[in-house]
């Protein structure tokens, strides 16, 4: 095919005319598809903002549901620290030697702390060597003769020996 000089305006127009016809026919689908497209991102669109909706309200109704755990969750470790506090507290000061009334008093932030302070306040505490005195009334309060008459003669019969 030999090259033909284009000598008028109406050669170079039909020329055109020829090239954009071809590109048309080529694209013609294009601005159908183009169409459907932008319909498509829309119906995604609108589907995924509804849907990030939903997850939100579910996820604002979880945390309405849960609002107390943590705080649930801090409460009781502060229990179960001050219970374990008290009851090393209690065990350190029986193997003192302190009464139970005093186990309360001991302070430090760790066992060993705990224990040093037993064994200071062990040294100013002197134990009680005198057994306990034994109740001469009734369990019901009551106080008669006869009662009275046999605990003296189980007193007396304790005093021999």
């Amino acid at each position: 095919m030999a090259f033909k000089a284009i000598e008028t305006q109406e050669d170079l127009d039909i020329i055109i005319e020829q090239r954009l016809k071809r590109e048309r026919e080529k694209y013609a689908g294009f601005e159908e598809a183009k169409e459907k497209a932008g319909k498509y991102d829309e119906l995604v669109k609108r589907d995924l903002d509804g849907q990030i909706r939903k997850l939100t309200d579910d996820l604002k109704a979880e945390r309405e549901k849960h609002s107390g755990t943590d705080q649930t969750i801090a409460d009781l470790t502060k229990r179960a620290t001050t219970a374990e506090t008290g009851l090393l507290k209690v065990r350190i000061a029986h193997e003192a030697g302190l009464p139970y009334e005093l186990a309360g008093r001991l302070s430090g932030d760790s066992e060993d702390a705990l224990r040093q302070d037993a064994k200071t306040l062990a040294g100013f505490v002197k134990p009680s060597t005198a057994p306990p005195m034994r109740t001469t009334e009734l369990a019901n309060g009551s106080n008669n003769s006869k009662h009275a008459a046999l605990a003296a003669l189980a007193a007396s019969f304790n005093n021999q020996n």
